[in-house]
């Protein structure tokens, strides 16, 4: 049955099957009605992020010394839970049902010449991924987007750091990770008929947390060209030693990470979106280790894009990150969207972004 979000935004799901066999609805909005006007480079007004200069931040630097010198308050005490292997059966490969491919690929097949860019929505806490669908719907015309949101609902993925985490643990190999699965549906997407040869992946909250993992763990197979988070409540920071606290707070101990691994993290174009206003703490995490990255989500995620600032010049990378803050956004991700889009669409968002280096090796 189609519902009143469905008829209005144009809004429709198929579902995915995974490599464990867990059942994931993917939302998707494909409108067939592009305006023939829109173009991919169109501006987004009103919506400009403001780049903080991080560099002329002395507090953050300060931080950062404390925590990579050993000297704050707590150190190696805290070993949070890790996301522990599926028993569940293991199938050659995904896919999706039957009748729900042939409809994908005749809705591709529709507006195939039209679809400038795909991008994949990672929903939050609530795993709304039907409204995060619906708010990136305008945007999806004005600018000819395949707009993904893969949900990660409760029934299949009751520990929820199998999602914010990705499923990276020690022996599990990089198919069966939860970031995989974005892949996975890409490829489903390509066999429905889609012409594109990348994809781009925002997250906002939750979503962040899964977006900036993504990016410091995926390969550099993964087909993925931009990615954004957005006011993530914690993050893995880049750092491997010295680090007082151990992954998933960094990069210290964690699994399948070489250096080879965070140098091409570093240079992938990341933007870190925050809200100016995102200042409460709500439902933010405040472990030992959460709480050594700053009170708020601001904070947090500053201090963030300041630790992979550091490591790229340690490691004498160039990195390809981005910070911006939106002006007056509060925690929400209808106040986040489209400037987003901006720092995923504009050909020009990362151009000033890069941190020289000199190619060095471990």
């Amino acid at each position: 049955m189609v519902n009143d979000m469905e008829l209005q935004f144009g809004v429709h799901v198929f579902e995915h099957v995974d490599r464990q066999g867990r059942s994931i609805p993917v939302h998707y909005y494909l409108s067939p009605d592009f305006p023939a006007h829109c173009q991919a480079s169109t501006p987004f007004p009103g919506s400009a992020p403001v780049t903080i200069p991080l560099e002329n931040e002395p507090e953050i630097e300060v931080l950062l010394d404390r925590l990579c010198c050993g000297t704050a308050a707590t150190s190696d005490v805290e070993k949070p839970a890790i996301v522990q292997s599926s028993s569940a059966h293991v199938t050659p490969s995904p896919g999706l049902a039957a009748a729900a491919a042939q409809t994908l690929a005749h809705e591709l097949q529709e507006v195939q010449t039209d679809v400038s860019d795909v991008i994949f929505v990672m929903h939050g806490l609530q795993r709304d991924a039907r409204s995060c669908c619906a708010v990136w719907s305008k945007i999806a015309r004005e600018h000819r987007l395949l707009v993904v949101c893969p949900e990660f609902n409760a029934e299949n993925f009751p520990d929820f750091e199998e999602y914010t985490l990705g499923g990276v643990e020690e022996g599990r190999e990089c198919a069966l990770w939860t970031f995989s699965v974005i892949e996975d549906i890409f490829d489903a997407l390509l066999a429905g008929g889609l012409a594109r040869t990348c994809y781009s992946l925002y997250g906002h909250s939750a979503g962040a947390q899964f977006a900036h993992r993504f990016a410091l763990f995926m390969p550099p197979t993964a087909r993925v060209v931009r990615i954004v988070a957005a006011n993530a409540g914690w993050y893995t920071l880049p750092h491997r030693r010295p680090y007082p606290f151990r992954y998933p707070y960094s990069l210290r101990r964690a699994p399948h990470t070489s250096g080879r691994q965070i140098r091409h993290a570093l240079q992938r174009h990341v933007g870190v979106l925050l809200g100016e206003e995102d200042l409460c703490d709500e439902q933010l995490r405040k472990t030992p280790g959460a709480m050594a990255q700053g009170p708020t989500r601001l904070a947090r995620g500053q201090l963030f894009h300041a630790a992979a600032v550091q490591v790229a010049r340690e490691r004498g990378v160039t990195l390809g990150w981005r910070l911006q803050t939106v002006p007056g956004a509060r925690h929400d991700h209808r106040d986040m969207a489209r400037a987003a889009a901006a720092m995923l669409l504009d050909p020009t968002a990362f151009a000033d972004s890069a941190l020289q280096g000199g190619e060095v090796d471990e």
